[in-house]
């Protein structure tokens, strides 16, 4: 059922995303065009129309991204709180699957949405030296790695490894934490939009409060006592990297009992 939930969410969801990304992208050739002329043409008419097409491109890009996090908020709020909840929670499906459902939805657009700015940026900014630089860059960079000692070749595959896991736990807590307050914010009777802002402002201090402590007791310390000693270095380093993804792997935890919980109780009352 899972299966299911997925095809028909990425489905609702694609509708909204993908033609902001195709309007996106017949932006970033407008800005490409705009900067050309910005170059090459001195009339102010001309400029003032360029600086339109690079302007509009911009606000595109900021729209998209925030759209892709705008989205991962209404979908389960409209899914789960409002009257469609109703016809939701008579699915022959639990909790979890509904929970699950929308955190891969929200990820995979979390993912496409920065590959599609980043995409759009280039296409709209970068010429041809700028790109036959990086590429250079990154030729150079793996033909270092390739010739490093083998015990640093495996500390940087493991960097890069924590990396990824921390960037999809970090996007994973994020949708917890905003799921968990709508979650409990509708528990109540009155008042339950502000009462989900007043929980996430909670969330939200919380979890600075506990990754400034983090940050005291544990990664500053480990970098205290090993930086300057490159073998113990490179222990200190998979040290933070491995306390800040078992904290994001925590907080996704907490948070995705909460919603469960809250979810659960909806449920039963169906």
């Amino acid at each position: 059922m899972l299966s299911k939930l997925l095809k028909h969410e990425f489905r609702a969801t694609a509708r909204v995303m993908l033609p902001l990304y195709a309007l996106m992208a017949v932006l970033a050739g407008l800005a490409r065009v705009s900067v050309y002329l910005l170059d090459h043409q001195a009339s102010k008419a001309v400029h003032w129309f360029a600086g339109l097409g690079v302007g509009l491109f911009i606000l595109s890009v900021l729209v998209v991204t925030v759209m892709a996090v705008v989205l991962m908020v209404n979908r389960f709020y409209k899914n789960f709180m409002t009257d469609e909840g109703y016809v939701m929670f008579t699915l022959p499906v639990t909790a979890n699957q509904l929970v699950f459902s929308k955190i891969i939805v929200s990820v995979v657009w979390f993912i496409a949405t920065a590959a599609a700015d980043a995409a759009a940026l280039t296409a709209a900014f970068a010429n041809s030296h700028y790109i036959r630089s990086a590429i250079d860059l990154v030729r150079m960079a793996f033909e270092k790695f390739t010739t490093v000692d083998h015990v640093l070749r495996m500390h940087i595959t493991g960097y890069a490894a924590e990396g990824v896991v921390i960037g999809l736990l970090a996007m994973i807590a994020t949708c917890l934490v905003v799921y968990a307050s709508i979650s409990v914010g509708h528990s109540f009777a009155n008042h339950k939009v502000l009462l989900s802002f007043v929980a996430f402002g909670v969330f939200t201090t919380v979890l600075e409060i506990a990754g400034i402590a983090l940050l005291i007791s544990v990664i500053g310390p480990a970098f205290e006592r090993y930086f300057m000693m490159v073998a113990d270095g490179f222990a200190a380093a998979h040290t933070v990297l491995l306390t800040v993804a078992g904290a994001e792997l925590l907080v996704s935890v907490v948070f995705y009992f909460l919603t469960y919980a809250t979810l659960k109780r909806r449920l039963n009352m169906g």
